[in-house]
């Protein structure tokens, strides 16, 4: 028996393509992974007119439109998505091209030639979980910069006390929510107490 469909993903499919089209509705009906529930538009303007009224989990849209091309394409998307994940379907397998277009902000891009269900569900889950890690991360760093309320931190050890109760370092704590590194020095108050050292302190 096939697996029973629990996982609903709201597309927003930008082609227009008539066999494309054709082929992207074939490829979700054959899922059994998820329900696609897929709303076809075949220009950018009426896929920046439906993102102004629907919630999608990803957008799929081809690189050459009616009414916008290349790059372009990318670009005005991505500026349109309202932090909802872009794969870019293409005829272009193109490594420097594919190179510019992550620069956009787009998540992945598809080649039309490569396309089949594995593809498309795997480009499609990984677009999605890209996009959310990339949205946490933001959340922490802003967290980070401007921090709110009282921010438990053991008066002895330093370390820091997280949401669910455990003790870090300050280092670890700073660094899983703000994708800082630290290298480690000695300040001159310390070399001089610790090691006798007074250069640094007379140069500070």
């Amino acid at each position: 028996m096939p697996r029973e469909k629990t996982i609903l993903l709201r597309v927003l499919a930008v082609e227009d393509d008539c066999d494309d089209k054709v082929l992207l509705q074939e490829l979700f009906k054959q899922s059994t992974a998820h329900n696609y529930r897929v709303t076809y538009t075949t220009s950018l303007h009426e896929a920046v007119e439906m993102l102004n009224m629907a919630l999608f989990d990803v957008i799929l849209c081809d690189l050459n439109l009616t009414d916008s091309t290349g790059m372009d394409t990318c670009m005005k998307i991505h500026e349109k998505a309202h932090n909802t994940p872009v794969l870019i379907l293409t005829g272009y397998d193109d490594v420097d091209w594919a190179k510019k277009a992550l620069r956009c902000g787009v998540q992945d891009y598809v080649v039309k030639s490569d396309l089949n269900l594995r593809c498309l569900e795997r480009a499609i889950t990984f677009a999605i979980e890209r996009n959310a890690l990339m949205a946490r991360q933001k959340k922490a760093r802003e967290e980070i910069q401007s921090p709110k309320g009282m921010l438990p931190i053991c008066a002895y050890c330093k370390k820091i006390r997280d949401e669910d109760g455990y003790w870090e370092q300050i280092e670890t704590y700073i660094a899983n929510r703000s994708g800082a590194f630290f290298t480690h020095s000695i300040c001159p108050e310390c070399a001089e107490r610790e090691y006798g050292i007074t250069d640094m302190a007379e140069n500070k």
